[in-house]
């Protein structure tokens, strides 16, 4: 599929696995690309795929929102017989010619349609993944997969092409054939590879077609489908998903890791088609070279060299072994390694599963941590051992025991990859790995004495320790794979999760001032993420044992703020990691997820709450208080002032602590023995409680007494506390303080205060999910923004100037990104056992200056959505713009080209324009320059790829800006989202009205109602569409509840099921029904009002008659049925095989005016898979709550229901039900589902056991080995099944009992 948009903003598209387009129609459409290339806004010699669907499929396709085959072909389209795969950036002609030489290998007709993305999806909503790719490779009239080769070879790094292929595999009957095109002198050349015998080719014309294809088309590169590449980042993380689940293993919620074992047997599948494809060909064309190299890159895949093997000594015509490429057999660690070339011994047959040495699952592996008293009595002494040296540091001890021929893991599997060589975990005996209980974060330059004796030294303070398990990424990671690990996103997910699995974290300093940790990337990253989780992780700093001595020392010399002010120097920006890769990566993510200041504040904050446990442990006894005041003097280096204070009859250290400056200097210290006693004495005991946050508001500079008597919770809720602090400098640094406080956390109302800033939460779900040019209207995940007003659900309303309280329970923000101001729902505090809403969370606390720094780093060409500014107000749209706001600062607009607002360009053309601003495009997915040109209304966008070498500056002017009432309808005029749901709560439907999915809606349409959504329009107004003239009638408001049992899927992907809550609904006159138009808010300038008329019911249709069935009406009777039911039908309950018989009412006329149908009537669904069929039993209540339901019974084409069961929601789904004309005895058809033998799918639809389902025995028996009868038989069975029950019974006359035999 390409790069044919993106997994969000995707919705359903049934029967696309039908649509197909031919050689001959494709070839139609390249002379018009041919021809009206000239046309278009950017300059194409060659067009690729891509310039073809931009510049001619989606304009062609625009009006109607149809595939091209649907629009252009629609009377003439045939099923697909094969799936074109290739990258979007391939030349669209030698697509056709690839395609037309496959054809004649294969011997196709004219008829042949083949199924391309391009064509076969709507551009204007392409389908997800998972429901095109299984749809697809599931249609029984695909034959296989044409994979085109590109000149560039780019299909190799394309992650779609490689899905696409992946799930080809998945079916063993779909074949596979390779095509590429060679330009020369002489022309264009078509060359193709097959994977079996085409037509009635013989195996030596096979041999002549695959031994000229070229070599060099297989590229450079393995194939690797989780370092490959979409176009949109959320295809990625959807396709990796897809791989993941594909495994058995649930999908990631969140985003997907980078490397997982799925991928690896992913990648082997792939590269056992491909490089054995590759294979083939280089024996053909007897090139040795070649094939020692595929043998020699697969040396650690048995997998794959055994099948490589196979196709080499196949092609050769030798005999050819028979394995099966199953998973690789784990080799025994006990043997010798082997060469390279050799045959892998066959396994042997796998023992019991068990958590031993040798069958670990790969989760058990990466959960493993080395056992404690290991790391100090075996690992010392084969370190030194094996380096030669009595104090090496880890580096050196890496090249020996963990990597290379001498390390611990060589030639053993890894239990992770199925792969040889593993972790050193993996190679200890099960006693000294096991699950780890303990997380060391630590330096590789550490020495091993140190490591040691720092480890001795923890072990006497916490001796039931030494049976612990230490995961230490040393150990514990494959160091034979790291040089091939890429840091990628998921790596903060990753390692969290695992240090919420040990939920104990131990870090090693080498010594106690400057220490080298927190030089280091990883390290910091590692205590920010632990320190995030203070209930949940616990950390204990460890240091060597001299260091003790130099705590002491310091303390005694007074360097007590020496010691402080080394510890609030921590500034992850200037840690480095040992790859500069892995730091570029690690800070990326840091910047994401809190920013530099929030982790330089967390880590720093835990490092200076355990540098003064250590000072109080130098200065006070293990109980936390010092038995005399002589003794905390000497401790703190004052034993000369001791005198002083016995002849004042100071003993006791509470009588010390008591003492104010004026005290001491009444008892004659100096000025210098007074500011250090006083220093000493704030790090006590009595300072302890104080630790999480008042230590950190003195060291602030502001005044702590307003804090008195107050917890740090009561601090957090108490929104006026801001008004005591002096001055507006204290402020902004009490603002700061709690916006770090709280970072990450959910935005509820007992915490939330104006001017906080925030940004999107787990729980959001306003992404757009059916615009192509869709902006999120918070700039994105990485958008940032502003507390501007916020109403609790008691009452409490607060709003900054110019701006009025949302609704009760909503918080309105202003977002830095787009510029809009929108509402959305907060959570609260008050029930302790409830998640709050997070749809947002406070955000790291930030600067402009901070924004700035980082705009100042973005490379020309480069810049992201969230980087910009957008306040500008301008007017949007070459023609029948609206109101949207633009980022004018000329430091950004340089990031894209090289013009500033007000400067007027003129292109190749001479035409000239003005140069707006930035904004983000939504169909280019980027940011963009936009411009003003002469005559048009609004700013529009330039087409070609590189405005600096199309446009030239000729002048300059000031812009005026644009005021939001001097333009009809407004980027961000969508009612907002408090308001939306507030109408969906209070509607009073009036009218009943289809939509243009016949679905029955009931509609709102009092003009305050209409007025909410902030267009000028009432229900009745008839609009005439200035651009084509076209009309439609606004209907009113309404829910569409199909689209809510949508939305509780769709809000887990963050998306608004448009229709789901409250919408405007317009009937356009071309139209079946009422439908909604996402964008209406942003066109108002494009319709005018003619006139006025009352909208009329209308009521759908079942049977030629209007349906009067009432859904609150159906409710009321089931309501009113309760002790009146008459239960004397038994039927059995359950769908599968634990069924129980229970009574059901099956009344006719009671059943009939709760459902409109009588017991026993057959029904299908719209939208259900084909041959739905729902048969309707009765009613009896439900066994979970005791309310009266209504139960069916359930049977498609390949699965029976056992019995009856309940449908959730039927009552929405009702108006998608129809009558089918038949009706069944109950009892005759509990006696058809009492016994599995004849509980068989009804109708056609697949073959069972070598027979069309529902095709007598004799009849297929008769039939036996000819194909050709019984695939017509099977066609006539799907056609027999798309008539009516009349016109089956008239062909059944007409045929007798073979009709029958057909219909099943």
């Amino acid at each position: 599929m390409g790069s044919g948009g993106s997994s969000q903003s995707r919705q359903p598209k049934q029967g696309c696995e039908r649509l197909g387009i031919t050689i001959h129609q494709l070839q139609e459409v390249d002379i018009l690309v041919q021809r009206y290339q000239k046309d278009w806004s950017e300059v194409v010699n060659s067009p690729t795929v891509q310039h073809v669907v931009d510049y001619f499929i989606k304009p062609e396709t625009k009006s109607k929102k149809q595939s091209y085959v649907e629009v252009k072909f629609a009377k003439t389209m045939t099923p697909p017989t094969w799936f074109s795969c290739h990258p979007w950036s391939i030349n669209h002609a030698s697509l056709v010619l690839g395609l037309q030489h496959s054809a004649d290998r294969h011997c196709e007709t004219s008829s042949t349609s083949f199924w391309l993305a391009a064509y076969c999806l709507c551009q204007h909503k392409v389908p997800a993944a998972d429901q095109v790719l299984p749809a697809v490779f599931g249609s029984r009239y695909l034959s296989g997969i044409i994979v085109h080769v590109d000149s560039q070879r780019e299909i190799w790094k394309r992650m779609w092409c490689l899905s696409e292929m992946l799930a080809s595999l998945t079916h063993d009957d779909l074949k596979m054939s390779l095509v590429t095109i060679e330009e020369s002198e002489a022309g264009s050349s078509a060359f193709s590879l097959s994977d079996h015998l085409v037509g009635t080719e013989t195996e030596g014309e096979r041999r002549s077609w695959d031994e000229h294809f070229p070599l060099s088309a297989f590229g450079p590169h393995q194939i690797e489908i989780h370092r490959s590449r979409a176009s949109d980042p959320d295809d990625e993380q959807a396709l990796l998903g897809q791989i993941i689940s594909a495994s058995g293993e649930a999908a990631p919620t969140s985003s997907t890791p980078r490397n997982h074992q799925a991928y690896n047997l992913a990648n082997t599948k792939l590269r056992s088609k491909i490089e054995a494809a590759a294979m083939r060909v280089a024996v053909l064309v007897k090139d040795r070279k070649m094939e020692e190299h595929l043998l020699t890159r697969a040396a650690n895949e048995p997998t794959l060299r055994s099948e490589l093997k196979r196709v080499r000594e196949a092609t050769q015509g030798l005999p050819v072994s028979q394995g099966s490429p199953l998973a690789p057999p784990a080799p025994d660690p006990t043997e010798e390694p082997q060469a390279a070339d050799t045959e892998p011994p066959s396994p042997e047959p796998a023992p019991p599963r068990a958590i031993v040495q040798g069958t670990r699952t790969a989760q058990d592996s990466k959960r493993l941590g080395a056992r404690l008293e290991y790391l100090l009595k075996d690992f010392p002494r084969r370190a030194k051992e094996s380096t030669g040296q009595d104090d090496p540091t880890f580096r050196i001890i890496d090249e020996s025991l963990a990597r290379g021929p001498t390390g611990l893991g060589y030639n053993r599997p890894c239990p992770r990859d199925g792969q040889l060589h593993c972790s050193m975990v993996d190679a200890l005996r099960n006693e000294d790995a096991q699950k780890a209980t303990v997380f060391l974060s630590w330096c590789w330059d550490y020495h091993l004495q140190m490591y040691v004796k720092t480890w001795e030294q923890w072990l006497q303070h916490h001796p039931d320790a030494a049976e612990g398990f230490v995961w230490q990424c040393f150990f514990c990671n494959n160091q034979y794979r790291m040089q091939e690990v890429v840091v990628d996103d998921s790596l903060g997910e990753i390692f969290q999760d695992r240090l919420l699995d040990i939920q104990q974290m131990v870090v090693m300093l080498d010594k106690f001032m400057q220490p080298q940790y927190l030089e280091r990337v990883w390290c910091v990253f590692e205590m920010y993420t632990a320190a995030k989780h203070p209930g949940k992780v616990t950390v204990d700093i460890i240091l060597p044992p001299d260091q003790a001595a130099d705590i002491q020392k310091k303390v005694a010399c007074g360097d007590l703020w020496e010691i402080q002010s080394q510890f609030q120097e921590v500034n992850v920006e200037n840690a480095k990691a040992s790859r500069p890769e892995d730091e570029r990566k690690v800070k990326e993510i840091i910047k994401r997820d809190s920013g530099f200041h929030a982790v330089n504040e967390k880590v720093r904050d835990t490092m200076m709450h355990w540098v003064l446990g250590q000072v109080r442990s130098v200065l006070l006894d293990p109980s936390g208080t010092a038995k005399s005041a002589a003794d905390f003097m000497a401790a703190a280096g004052l034993a000369n002032w001791v005198g002083k204070l016995e002849d004042a009859g100071i003993q006791s250290f509470e009588e010390l602590e008591d003492l104010q400056d004026a005290d001491l200097e009444e008892i004659g210290l100096d000025l210098a023995a007074r500011k250090r006693l006083l220093e000493v004495l704030e790090m006590g005991p009595s300072a302890k409680a104080e630790v999480d946050f008042k230590v950190q508001l003195r060291q602030l500079g502001l005044n702590t007494s307003i804090f008195e008597g107050l917890s740090e919770d009561e601090v957090m809720r108490d929104r006026k506390i801001e008004e005591k602090l002096a001055n507006l400098g204290e402020k902004k640094k009490f603002r700061k303080w709690r916006q770090t406080r709280l970072t990450g956390e959910a935005v509820v109302e007992e915490l939330v205060a104006l001017d906080m800033l925030v940004e999107r939460g787990p729980d959001w779900c306003y992404d757009g999910d059916s615009d192509d040019e869709y902006t999120p209207e918070d700039g994105g995940p990485q958008g940032v923004g502003k507390v501007v007003a916020f109403h609790s659900k008691s009452g409490e309303a607060m709003a900054s100037h110019e701006n009025c309280p949302p609704r009760p329970g909503w918080v309105k923000v202003h977002w830095q990104v787009t510029g809009w101001t929108r509402s959305y729902r907060m959570g609260t505090l008050e029930n302790p056992e409830a998640v709050p809403e997070a749809e947002l969370q406070f955000a790291a606390a930030t600067t402009p200056q901070q924004h700035a720094r980082a705009l100042r780093e973005v490379q020309k060409g480069e810049l992201q959505l969230h980087h910009l500014r957008c306040t500008f107000g301008y007017r949007c749209g070459t023609n029948f713009p609206h109101y949207t706001l633009f980022d004018i600062r000329p430091e950004a607009c340089e990031k894209v080209a090289g013009f500033k607002p007000g400067d007027i360009v003129e292109d190749e053309k001479k035409q000239r324009a003005t140069c707006v601003g930035l904004k983000y495009r939504g169909d280019a997915k980027k940011v963009d320059l936009w411009f003003q040109v002469q005559g048009n209304d609004g700013a529009g966008v330039y087409r070609h790829s590189n405005h600096d070498r199309s446009l030239r500056k000729v002048g300059q002017k000031r812009l005026q800006e644009v005021k939001r009432e001097e333009a009809e309808g407004a980027s961000d005029g969508e009612i907002d989202h408090d308001e939306r749901e507030w109408v969906a709560e209070n509607l009073k439907p009036t009218l009943k009205y289809l939509s243009k999915s016949c679905q029955q809606l009931h509609f709102d349409v009092r003009d305050e109602i209409v007025e909410k959504f902030r267009m000028p329009y009432k229900s009745g107004d008839v609009l005439i569409d200035k651009g084509d003239g076209e009309k439609m009638t606004c209907i009113g408001v309404a829910c569409d509840p199909i689209r809510k049992l949508a939305a509780q899927n769709g809000r887990s992907r963050g998306q608004r099921v448009v229709g789901s809550v409250a919408e405007l609904w317009f009937h356009l006159e071309t139209s079946s029904g009422a439908g909604l138009n996402a964008k209406m808010h942003k066109a108002l300038s494009r319709f005018q009002v003619v006139h006025n008329e009352p909208v009329q019911e209308m009521l759908a249709v079942a049977g030629g008659a209007p349906d009067s069935w009432d859904k609150e009406t159906a409710i009321g009777l089931l309501e009113s049925l309760r002790g009146s039911l008459k239960l004397d039908f038994v039927f059995p309950r359950g769908a599968g095989e634990n069924t129980a018989l229970e009574k059901f009412d099956v009344r006719e006329d009671v059943v009939q005016n709760v459902v409109g149908f009588k017991p026993g009537t057959v029904l299908s669904l719209r939208g259900a898979p084909a041959g739905t069929r729902l048969t309707l039993v009765g009613l009896r209540p439900d066994p979970d709550n005791g309310e009266i339901s209504v139960w069916w019974h359930h049977e498609d084409y390949e699965e029976v229901h056992a019995g009856a069961g309940m449908v959730p929601g039927w009552e929405d789904l009702r108006q998608l039900m129809r009558d089918t004309g038949e009706t069944v005895d109950l009892n005759e058809l509990k006696q058809r589902i009492s016994d599995p033998s004849t509980r068989v799918p009804m109708g056609g639809g697949g073959e069972l056991g070598g027979a069309p389902t529902g095709m007598p025995a004799g009849l297929s028996q008769l039939l036996g080995a000819d194909g050709e009868a019984r695939q017509q038989l099977q066609m006539l069975q799907q056609m027999t099944a798309q008539l009516s029950p009349a016109q089956r019974r008239e062909l059944e006359q007409q045929l007798g009992g073979l009709m029958g035999a057909l219909m099943g």
